[in-house]
Parts: structure tokens; sequence; C-alpha cells
């Protein structure tokens, strides 16, 4: 894994070049790893699939935005969710997760960086985007680029074996099983048992057991809460649906 960074670098030269001589309107959005030494330390590997870069702009760094722009006060949506779920991932074994509070502490402006570096997120959507993208937009997306497909699991499989892929957002988790079921030969080890998380009020939400381990979980994006959706709540739910998904390796 130390040479995650140069082996992604390789891979961005090869689709960004790709894209200027295919669809030079494009733009490119450079994630993933967000700190290699930081990724290299953890026992758990956590990615999280996000749609797109909030940015108007052709180019945009998540990994640098991230180590240096997540920490301002002001930037505080959706990184703060992401950070105590991170936390949550990394600490979190059969029969036990961290409480709410101790998570929480890891959400605030001055801690949350360093959560985050330890992980990895990437953008379906590799062209900057606007304030909304939904489903539908995602599904254009990519029956617009479906080189999308290739270059998206070559990505992934740069990470080796993961512990837990978190899809956030509206769409995320139905484009990574087409991702998985059209190149099957790039990500075999994400084929594996579809189930469902039935909540105490009923509602459900869906995961996968990849056959390497891998926990592939279908969840709500960390920005959109909604009335009355806490980010106490969110995180109790995340960390059931892993307990759950636990019991069931």
């Amino acid at each position: 894994m130390d040479k995650v960074h140069s082996i992604e670098h390789s891979l961005f030269a090869e689709w960004t070049r790709w894209l200027q001589e295919n669809k030079p309107e494009h733009g490119f959005t450079y994630d993933g790893v967000i700190c290699r030494e930081s990724w290299n330390d953890v026992n758990k590997h956590v990615l999280f699939l996000l749609k797109d870069v909030n940015d108007a702009s052709d180019s945009f760094n998540l990994r640098y935005y991230i180590l240096n722009g997540v920490c301002k006060a002001g930037n505080w949506r959706t990184w703060d969710n992401v950070a105590r779920w991170a936390y949550g991932l990394m600490q979190t074994e059969q029969g036990y997760y961290p409480d709410f509070s101790e998570a929480d502490k890891w959400g605030l402006a001055n801690r949350r960086v360093d959560v985050l570096k330890q992980v990895a997120v990437v953008d379906l959507k590799k062209k900057p985007g606007e304030k909304h993208c939904n489903q539908k937009m995602l599904e254009d997306y990519f029956q617009e680029y479906p080189e999308s497909y290739t270059f998206i699991a070559k990505q992934i499989s740069l990470y080796g074996k993961l512990d837990y892929v978190i899809c956030c957002g509206d769409g995320v988790y139905e484009i990574f099983l087409d991702i998985i079921k059209q190149e099957s030969s790039i990500l075999s080890d994400y084929s594996g048992r579809d189930l469902k998380y039935i909540a105490r009020d009923s509602t459900q939400c869906a995961y996968r057991i990849a056959n390497s381990g891998t926990i592939i979980i279908d969840y709500r994006h960390p920005l959109i809460l909604g009335k009355g959706v806490s980010k106490r709540s969110v995180y109790l739910r995340l960390m059931n649906i892993v307990q759950e998904a636990l019991e069931n390796i």
C-alpha cells in the first residue's frame, strides 16, 4: 500500500488523458485515499462512495480540500458526519461500537481531519457538479460516459481489501452494484450476498456482504438529514446496520 498514491496518480493520468482526447468538456475530480501514511497505519480500511463534488471548476482536488478545508468552522456540512461515521466504523467490533458522545467529538472542526485522513473518498461522477445530483442524473452520467464503469472499478481495486464501503446518497449503491456486475473481472471480490436491515420503525436499508468479507452499505447522504433526523440517530442507525452485518459474515 506504500505506493497507493503513485498508482492512483498513474490511473488518473490515464483517465484524464482519455477524457482530454475524447470528452474535453468533462473536467476531473481527484479523490481517493486522503493521506497515504494514515491509510497505511489503520487496521480497518473504509471507503466512502459519494456522487460528485459541488464545485463549478473544471478540476477539483478533493483530497487537498479534505486535508486543508474541512477543518474550517464554516465547512462542517457533510464532513462532520463522515468523520463521526468513519470513527465509529474503524473502532467497531462485533458486539461493540463507540457511543455517539465519543464519536461526536471527532466531528468537531479541530478534530475531523484526524479521522478523515485515515479513509478513502471516491466520487462516482468525476465531473465536478452543481448543488444537487439525484439518482437519475447519476444514471444519465454513466450513460453519457460509460467508460467511467471501468475507470471507477480500476480505482477501487487499487485499495485492496476494504472492511467497509459506505454508499452515500440516493442511487450510489445501485450504481456501485452495476459497476461490480459490469466489471466483474476487476471487482470479483465484491460479489456476494444482498441483505436487508430492518429498523425498529420498519424502515429498510440494503447491504451486501461481499465474498471478501467487505461490508457494503446503502446509506443516506451525510449532508441530508431531513426534518426530525439528528446526527445522533443516523450514527446509531449506521452502527446497528454494521452490527447486524458482522453477525451475518
